[in-house]
């Protein structure tokens, strides 16, 4: 990881254009139900609640999005399936009833990975118009080779014709690679690859956006990996490295899929070696929340 840059002052806010329900034995892999469950208890389905969490970040001259849900136009069977109970909020009439803002305003778009829950909002509409049409995109490009062949094991994670129409319908990509870890002047990544391979997690000197390395407080627990990850023991070992440098940092987490906690900071316990969540940014499950980090 990069050292940091000074950085114009930014404010932060926590768009939720989307609800989420997952079942439970799925996002906590081989942690018993009895466990998981007094953390986020699961409904008669056995699923959790869980958000699809946009970062916006603003400044005099840059609006930033980070991951943008699952879309708009996914249609009743796939709302259902996957526990969308309430019509997903489009990114116009969020941006414009909360801050007066426009699509066309944001003028960086980061992806994290092109999972559908993460990378669908790209598109907007049943005509699948950009949601951010003036952004410039930052993608990695590895990630997005994979993405075009991934395993048989993920395969149904990723929405193929979504991820070729988002490709042509943005003009301006910035490709990221491992040479170089800027998203722009002052928003850096760190690459993870337990999850799925070349996931991006966005961070600066105030904030890191955890996508799906840690997508709830309830993965702060080292072993308390997804079962949807590839490989979960590279997982672990990213969030131990990855949980002292932010503890050493002071830096704020922000969690993608928590629905109840935005995120916070994290304590290291000396003896146990254990995390904690501390000093916590807690939701209030509307569309649009300003951050004060």
């Amino acid at each position: 990881m990069g050292n940091f840059e000074t950085m114009k002052p930014y404010s932060y806010y926590s768009l939720h254009p989307s609800s989420l329900y997952l079942d439970g034995g799925a996002m906590f892999g081989i942690i018993p139900k009895p466990l998981w469950n007094k953390k986020i208890p699961s409904d008669e389905l056995n699923r959790i609640p869980m958000t699809m969490r946009v970062w916006l970040i603003k400044s005099k001259d840059k609006l930033i999005v980070i991951d943008s849900g699952a879309g708009d136009y996914q249609g009743e069977k796939f709302n259902e399936r996957y526990g969308l109970l309430n019509p997903p909020k489009s990114f116009q009439s969020l941006l414009k009833e909360s801050m007066g803002a426009e699509p066309g305003d944001v003028t960086d778009f980061v992806l994290t990975h092109l999972h559908f829950d993460h990378a669908c909002g790209a598109l907007t509409g049943l005509d699948l118009k950009p949601s951010f049409p003036n952004a410039t995109l930052h993608l990695h490009r590895a990630h997005y080779e994979y993405s075009l062949k991934p395993s048989l094991r993920d395969g149904g994670s990723f929405q193929q014709p979504i991820i070729k129409k988002t490709l042509e319908s943005y003009q301006n990509i910035h490709w990221l690679n491992e040479m170089d870890n800027h998203i722009t002047e002052s928003l850096y990544f760190q690459t993870c690859h337990g999850h799925t391979p070349f996931q991006i997690l966005p961070y600066n000197k105030d904030f890191i956006f955890l996508a799906d390395v840690i997508p709830t407080h309830a993965h702060l627990s080292i072993p308390w990996v997804m079962g949807y990850d590839l490989q979960p023991s590279i997982t672990c070992n990213e969030k131990q490295l990855l949980l002292d440098w932010i503890s050493q940092k002071n830096l704020n987490i922000i969690f993608d899929h928590d629905a109840n906690n935005i995120g916070g900071k994290v304590l290291k316990n000396q003896q146990s070696s254990q995390f904690e969540l501390v000093n916590v940014f807690k939701s209030q499950q509307t569309y649009f929340e300003e951050v004060k980090i």
